[in-house]
């Protein structure tokens, strides 16, 4: 019997269980950030920020299954909490070096991908103007799932991540999983008109504050460990950095909602990957100085460590702002100089490796800082419904 969940706020039509699933999903991808702090490499890395992708791949095909359908049913809602145990499972594996095997990785990956078929062949029941799309994606994640569970059956193997067997199958398995959604769905979608572009504005602005405040709370976490504070200045620094992203967030973002046509819906997807991306690895990094002095901070990271994911964040500020087509344009000119300095601090740091590492992340949070106080200058005017206080 389908159930109607009543939505977190008046108006809103997200799901209290959808922030649920967020909670969890963002769990389980703080634990590779934590990762990359025991060994910030570029192979890790990259590495990372494939199995990022595969994780906000399940969020959206899980979030487009509530959007397209917001009645809750039973068995939706036992398939998510499958999908939500495996996908925890399954990030305890994603070390390479230490934690659960590959193996029981792909498996629980599999799983996953599994009961996403499943919603998606449900949905394709219901004979709606989506219902090529929904099968074509509900074969696709049955593909994904068989993979995962064929590339489980492999021998481990050790060595570099590009000679290992599993690292191909896991790049198979992205490509089923996300290829068919985003270009065959979500176009299908759109050219419907069936897109609830209040529900996804809702959807993805739930995960971008979830992720910053469980990377605030991980800091918090961390720091109970000690008996003192080891640098005060970046435990408020880094308050204050997330704070910002969030205050740029929801006055230059928020407002216009979603664009219209497929092509700008895949770019502001895509845009919201780039930008958890970076917010991840933006507090991670803020969070691994407030944690040891400033002396000790010289030989624990790269000069360009900081500026580095607030770049990928700003980036990702000048392209939805872009792809959205705001009015207020100047707002694009702002973000885009904020880009270009950190993209200057990364230069300098990259060449200049002698740069304090402390010190480069300072003058890149004052860049940040900045761009939020000339968008608060400018919009000083605004009492309008978007405006945020």
């Amino acid at each position: 019997m389908a159930v109607q969940v009543q939505a977190p706020t008046t108006g809103s039509r997200a799901s209290w269980f959808e922030v649920l699933y967020d909670l969890i999903l963002v769990a389980a991808v703080l634990h590779g950030s934590s990762l990359f702090e025991q060994d910030p490499s570029l192979a890790k890395g990259t590495w990372l920020a494939a199995t990022l992708l595969v994780l906000l791949t399940m969020w959206l095909l899980t979030t487009l299954t509530f959007n397209t359908t917001p009645e809750d049913w039973t068995l939706r809602r036992l398939l998510t909490l499958v999908q939500m145990l495996a996908l925890v499972v399954a990030s305890l594996s994603i070390s390479r070096t230490s934690g659960l095997s590959d193996s029981t990785g792909l498996f629980a990956l599999g799983v996953a991908f599994a009961s996403v078929a499943v919603l998606y062949f449900m949905r394709a029941r219901r004979r709606g103007l989506d219902r090529r799309g929904a099968t074509i994606v509900g074969w696709s994640t049955s593909a994904a799932a068989l993979v995962c569970l064929i590339g489980a059956l492999l021998p481990e193997a050790s060595g570099p991540i590009l000679t290992r067997p599993t690292t191909y199958v896991f790049a198979l398995v992205l490509v089923l999983g996300l290829v068919p959604l985003v270009t065959v769905y979500l176009g299908e979608l759109e050219a419907s008109h069936l897109l609830d572009r209040q529900h996804l504005a809702e959807r993805a602005g739930q995960l971008v504050i979830i992720s910053l405040g469980e990377s605030f709370a991980d800091l918090v976490f961390t720091l109970g460990g000690f008996d003192f504070i080891p640098n005060p200045t970046y435990l408020v620094l880094t308050f204050v950095i997330i704070y910002v992203v969030w205050a740029i967030y929801f006055r230059t973002v928020v407002p216009p909602g979603i664009p219209h046509g497929a092509g700008r819906v895949r770019v502001w997807m895509a845009a919201h990957y780039l930008l958890i991306f970076g917010a991840i690895g933006m507090a991670t990094a803020f969070s691994v100085l407030a944690t040891m002095s400033f002396d000790d901070a010289s030989a624990a990271l790269a000069s360009y460590r900081l500026p580095l994911p607030l770049f990928y964040v700003m980036v990702s500020f000048v392209v939805l702002v872009w792809v959205t087509g705001i009015s207020e344009r100047s707002f694009l000119w702002v973000h885009s100089v904020a880009a270009l300095l950190l993209l200057g601090l990364v230069a300098a740091g990259v060449f200049l490796p002698d740069n304090r590492p402390a010190t480069m992340g300072v003058v890149a949070a004052a860049i940040v800082i900045a761009d939020v106080a000339v968008i608060s200058w400018m919009r000083r005017g605004d009492r309008g419904p978007h405006s945020v206080a």
